[in-house]
């Protein structure tokens, strides 16, 4: 499986992912798991407004017991309760004191790690929860705009896409053949 990343992440990022599915023995799709790679891996992090205090962020960081008030505790909570619920970035940035510009980038990386993270639990046979891939599209693409295309129209063009494959297969496979029996007449005999 090659996933593209648009940076290099560090191998020891990879060796904790493996230790937190391990230690949670099971593939969660919760807050804790994207506070996780919020923290473990920079390329999911969004930068947090310098001297910016948003009082829901905190007031959830607190009920949480999470003692920190930086980028990766301000990014799992944009993910999680704003860009899972599609809030317009400018509303988050105001809201959460955060920069969400280059958010749509940030939640492609994490889509690619949530991707190893299901890999990494297959691996282990661990039960994997049937929403997990909703809860990877709706983490990472909501319902946005990503590339020009709705991630809905994704599938509809992926599907598409697959059909024009076997087609071109199926019409080079059958040219190949007609090629085949012009040269060598007697084969044709052998055709099933």
């Amino acid at each position: 499986m090659y996933i593209g990343w648009f940076y290099s992440p560090e191998l020891s990022a990879f060796i904790r992912l493996k230790q937190y599915l391990e230690k949670t023995k099971s593939v969660k799709t919760d807050f804790g798991l994207i506070y996780f790679l919020s923290k473990t891996f920079t390329a999911c992090r969004i930068s947090k407004q310098p001297y910016g205090k948003s009082k829901e962020v905190e007031q959830l960081l607190q009920s949480k017991g999470i003692t920190d008030r930086s980028s990766p505790e301000y990014s799992a909570y944009v993910v999680y309760h704003k860009w899972i619920e599609n809030v317009h970035e400018a509303e988050i940035d105001n809201e959460c004191k955060v920069y969400s510009s280059n958010l749509p980038s940030k939640m492609w990386e994490m889509y690619k790690l949530l991707d190893v993270y299901e890999e990494l639990a297959r691996t282990k046979h661990y039960l994997i929860p049937e929403e997990i891939e909703v809860f990877k599209e709706k983490a990472c693409f909501s319902g946005r705009l990503f590339l020009g295309v709705l991630s809905l129209q994704i599938q509809v063009v992926l599907i598409f896409f697959a059909s024009l494959l076997e087609t071109s297969r199926a019409i080079r496979l059958r040219s190949a053949s007609i090629i085949i029996f012009k040269v060598f007449p007697h084969l044709q005999n052998l055709r099933p």
